[in-house]
C-alpha cells in the first residue's frame, strides 16, 4: 500500500514538473533506468540483497511490488530529475541532493515499518551508495548514454562481487 501511494505522489509531482510535453527526450533514460533495475533484480533472484515485504497484502510477492515500483516510479522520477535540469553546478548538487534525500528518507522510512527487508550484509548505507550512484547515471546517461552503460556494468559488477552473489544459482 505504501508504494501505491508514493507512486501516486511521484505521478502528481510529475504532472506538475515534469517535461511531458517533451517525453520522449527523455525515455531513453527512463528505460535505462527500468532495464539496470530489472537486470539487478533477476542477477539477484536467488540472493537477494533487500526484498519488500507488503504486510498488506496488495502485493504477494517482492517481484511483484518490485515491478510495481520499478515500472510506476521509475519512469517518472527519471521525467521529474531532467526536467529543467541545471546548468550550474550548484543547482545540480543541490538537486541531487534533495533527489538522494528523498530516495533515502523514503528508504529509511520503509525499513522501520518493516516494508523493506535486508538480506547478505546489505544496509541502509549500502541503499545510499546506490541512490548516489543512480542519481549521477541518471543525468550522465542522457548526454553519454554507452558511457554511462559501461559504468552500470561495472557498477553491477562490483556489487556483486562485493556482496558475493553466486552467479551459479541463477536461473
Amino acid at each position: 500500500m505504501i508504494s501505491i501511494f508514493v507512486s501516486a505522489l511521484f505521478l502528481l509531482a510529475s504532472i506538475r514538473y515534469g517535461d511531458w510535453k517533451n517525453w520522449q527526450r527523455y525515455y531513453p533514460t527512463m528505460l535505462y533506468m527500468v532495464i539496470n533495475a530489472v537486470l539487478y533484480n533477476v542477477i539477484t533472484y536467488e540472493y537477494p540483497t533487500w526484498e519488500w515485504e507488503d504486510v498488506t497484502g496488495v502485493f504477494p510477492n517482492h517481484t511483484l511490488l518490485d515491478f510495481w515500483i520499478i515500472f510506476t516510479q521509475f519512469p517518472v522520477v527519471v521525467l521529474i530529475y531532467l526536467t529543467n535540469y541545471p546548468t550550474s553546478f550548484k543547482k545540480r548538487l543541490i538537486r541531487f541532493l534533495v533527489w538522494v534525500g528523498i530516495f533515502s528518507g523514503l528508504e529509511a522510512i520503509v525499513l522501520q515499518v518493516d516494508y523493506i527487508v535486508y538480506n547478505n550484509d546489505w544496509s541502509l548505507w549500502w541503499s545510499i551508495l546506490f541512490n548516489v550512484t543512480t542519481f549521477t547515471f541518471i543525468p550522465l546517461h542522457q548526454r553519454h548514454p554507452i558511457f554511462t552503460w559501461v559504468l552500470s556494468f561495472v557498477f553491477i559488477a562490483m556489487l556483486c562481487m562485493i556482496f558475493e552473489v553466486p552467479l551459479v544459482k541463477m536461473r
